[in-house]
């Protein structure tokens, strides 16, 4: 799939339709289990909401990295507040003209369009991660899941990182004394004909 060239709005719409019964059914006694991106549940849950919001900020064309913007406490209605920040995503990006914009994110510039993409993929990993620690079944959406493998293959191109995290470390002046946990491993090895969901998992660093 060619990220430069398809429009990810209908895509993240689909991802978090996805998410969301994962989300906001989640079992309210397993916030404490681990998931496979080191949050647990209920750190994750409060995360993806958290990606929503942001994807409503940007697409406005406001400062979405600012942590005071953004809840710090689960919501009491989960379910409304999902959706009230799933209706807010996708009107900020209702635009077209948000697709060609320049996009300024903490690790990379990028058009409105490839930043978006980056947010399928997000959403799209965190809610395998959230399904793998709640041991729930998502019918996967093969056009989302190719988009968001496209994208995060552009993003990680290497399977192995460690020379991409120094240089990293070197671009922004990262001294050699502080800790800095690479935000994605390694790939991991799986069949050409596994699932398209194993096989985007897996260049995540995640173990299907």
């Amino acid at each position: 799939m060619d990220t430069t060239r398809t429009d990810p709005r209908p895509l993240f719409r689909r991802a978090a339709e996805a998410a969301r019964p994962v989300v906001v059914d989640a079992d309210p006694t397993a916030g404490h289990l681990p998931t496979p991106c080191d949050m647990t549940v209920d750190e994750l849950r409060l995360h993806l909401l958290v990606v929503l919001l942001r994807v409503g900020r940007i697409g406005r064309g406001e400062p979405a990295f600012d942590p005071s913007t953004y809840p710090t406490e689960p919501p009491e209605d989960w379910s409304t507040a999902w959706d009230s920040a799933f209706a807010s995503a996708t009107a900020a990006w209702s635009d077209d003209a948000r697709l060609d914009a320049t996009i300024e994110l903490p690790w990379t510039t990028a058009s409105g369009a490839q930043a978006l993409g980056t947010y399928v993929a997000e959403v799209t990993a965190h809610t395998w991660d959230l399904a793998r620690a709640l041991e729930r079944q998502v019918a996967w959406d093969d056009e989302v899941v190719a988009l968001a493998d496209a994208t995060m293959r552009v993003e990680l191109p290497m399977a192995e990182r460690g020379p991409m995290w120094a240089a990293y470390r070197k671009q922004f002046g990262i001294p050699d004394e502080v800790e800095f946990p690479p935000p994605f491993a390694d790939a991991v090895a799986v069949p050409d004909d596994a699932p398209l969901i194993d096989r985007f998992v897996a260049w995540t660093g995640r173990t299907p």
